[in-house]
């Protein structure tokens, strides 16, 4: 027997995984199934062995595309995933139905997920114009291969001449939805159910939502902190560290400012661009706390900072453009890209770069169509700050590269001091044409007083002046006025002592956290938030939300706010509540994991 000849007959011997499933130990099947080939499966390898036979040629797993598609057909304007049935939850195909015996709910959560987000994406990609289709597991078997592979050629190339001639466009819904249904085992059932009309001729008077309305995620920290809320109205004693709101509130004097203004004056509109006063002011802040000159006139006053980055996309942003988007990072960006037509690329990030953006990130992202790099320092959800020489580096290779630099620097007045002392820099001091978008909610505790501003290029200020004139014609005058408060000495030593206490609120939360054995991968130094991983506990992030709510009694922010990469293993926790309830949430959290853990 030749030495082939050996080892093919000793590998026939080998014990076939399938037959052991649940012997794994717990813990060992987690590290099992992590490895499961993600790309570049057998059945992804025969449908790309098929169609390039067919002639057809293609790129494969586009990192350019929600979902990464497995064939990318450009001629085609077509888009094929082949998806194992497990994993992305075939309805009515056995293998869907075979859930692991162990950490059953986590599997569960972790699937819907899957699933969820293959919604979300098709949806996507289809109001985008893309014929998505996609080939299940099951139907590559050897009795039904050959006729779904037939079929999938004549899906894409038939697809083409019905586009060529016009047809795809007056097509009904229902007659697409139909069509559809048989190709991607009854996923528009789910997600007619989720869009109401859609399809549905008994509603046919109704009228659709926009794609952008039925394709936008909901805000779960909201969530939890509205089910927080209705817990407590019902008499519940719930600690809530879930909201990224300081307790503080408003300085006194702003208060007293504000009071000022409702003496009877009149309160008229003020420039879309905002009060000059306030303009001046917040130039001025930037002189003196960050040395860099800002002209006031390139300061826009807005109704928040959401609005900054609505008017930031508005700006920038056309149909089909993409923009670099650290993974995690705040989720309501990626919304305001989406709403504008853009593409969100997510770039998943990690621990080893403080959950930030990297030069060498954004060179593996970038695409022909990118168009701006988006980024938030302090982060939201993880704390971290860039540091100055990559935050540089990275706007420099947008820059050179002819992409916008979109830079939200909300929680930049609450990071650590540089080891000199000095401030935490803006990126001004490095590019100074970046656009910055900055909010009173944060330093100095505006939260519900809806008032942020930006900083924008010379070049783009008669653009912005006609985009904030008709989206919100100015900002809330009041408030504008009271805002001025906020510049004062005496203020701003209050608002440094407030700095000072959330550092004593951090060191109660990352030592807590340690104690109860989920320590830090990287400890915050801005913002007040701490990024921290729950795998361990056998739960994914949102069902340990989900529980840690109901049976601590603790509202925290699942991952799967911030995007794919950590969203079902983190958790985020907000510091800014105050130290009692710091102190209570944790301890509760602990008698929670420990219940877990048996």
């Amino acid at each position: 027997m030749t030495a082939g000849n050996s080892k093919r007959a000793h590998s026939k011997t080998k014990p076939r995984k399938t037959a052991r499933p649940e012997k794994y130990e717990r813990g060992t099947r987690s590290y099992t199934m992590s490895h499961i080939r993600g790309k570049d499966t057998s059945i992804e390898r025969m449908v790309r062995s098929f169609l390039f036979a067919k002639g057809l040629r293609f790129r494969k797993n586009d990192k350019r595309y929600p979902g990464h598609p497995d064939v990318v057909l450009p001629k085609y304007h077509t888009l094929v995933f082949v998806n194992g049935c497990f994993w992305h939850m075939h309805e009515g195909c056995p293998k869907s139905a075979r859930i692991p015996k162990s950490n059953v709910e986590f599997w569960t959560a972790k699937l819907l997920r899957n699933r969820e987000r293959d919604m979300r994406q098709h949806a996507e990609l289809e109001a985008d114009g893309w014929n998505v289709i996609v080939v299940w597991e099951c139907e590559l078997g050897k009795k039904t291969r050959d006729e779904r592979l037939e079929r999938l050629y004549h899906e894409i190339v038939d697809e083409r001449n019905v586009r060529r001639d016009g047809i795809h466009a007056g097509r009904s819904q229902i007659e697409t939805d139909s069509n559809r249904l048989v190709s991607d085992g009854g996923r528009r059932d789910t997600e007619r159910g989720r869009n109401g009309s859609m399809g549905n001729t008994e509603n046919s008077a109704r009228p659709q939502m926009s794609h952008r309305a039925q394709i936008a995620n909901p805000f779960r920290a909201m969530v939890f902190g509205a089910l927080a809320d209705e817990m407590i109205a019902n008499g519940t004693d719930v600690v809530k560290l879930s909201l990224g709101e300081p307790d503080f509130g408003a300085p006194p004097a702003v208060h007293d400012a504000m009071r000022e203004q409702y003496d009877g004056r009149p309160l008229p509109y003020t420039a879309a661009m905002g009060l000059p006063e306030l303009r001046q002011a917040i130039s001025d802040f930037y002189r003196d706390r960050h040395h860099v000159d800002v002209d006031p006139k390139r300061i826009a006053i807005t109704a928040g900072g959401s609005t900054a980055l609505l008017l930031s996309a508005a700006l920038t942003v056309n149909d089909g453009d993409e923009v670099l988007i650290a993974d995690p990072s705040y989720p309501c960006n990626r919304e305001l890209v989406r709403a504008f037509g853009g593409k969100v690329v997510d770039v998943p990030t990690s621990a080893a770069n403080r959950f930030h953006l990297t030069p060498e990130l954004c060179k593996e992202y970038w695409s022909d169509r990118t168009k701006a790099v988006m980024i938030t320092s302090p982060s939201n959800p993880t704390g971290t700050t860039i540091a100055f020489d990559t935050l540089k580096a990275v706007c420099d290779l947008a820059r050179e590269r002819g992409a916008w630099r979109i830079v939200d620097e909300t929680y930049l007045d609450l990071a650590d001091r540089e080891p000199d002392g000095s401030e935490v820099k803006s990126v001004l001091a490095c590019d100074p044409d970046a656009i910055v978008c900055s909010s009173f909610s944060k330093f100095f505790g505006m939260t519900g007083w809806r008032l942020g501003w930006m900083v924008v290029p010379e070049y783009a200020l008669e653009a912005m002046d006609d985009l904030a004139t008709n989206f919100f014609l100015c900002a809330h005058t009041p408030t504008q006025h009271a805002a001025l408060a906020c510049f004062t000495p005496e203020t701003l030593a209050v608002c440094e002592e407030r700095r000072q206490e959330l550092l004593e609120r951090r060191r109660i939360v990352v030592d807590g956290l340690s104690e109860i054995g989920l320590p830090l991968e990287v400890e915050p130094n801005g913002a007040f938030y701490a990024y921290f991983n729950i795998f361990s506990t056998g739960l994914d992030a949102w069902t340990f939300c989900e529980r840690a709510l109901k049976e601590a009694h603790v509202a925290l922010t699942p991952g799967r706010d911030f995007g794919e990469a950590t969203a079902d293993t983190h958790v985020r926790l907000s510091y800014a509540a105050s130290r009692e309830a710091l102190r209570e949430g944790l301890k509760r959290i602990g008698d929670f994991v420990a219940k877990l853990r048996g």
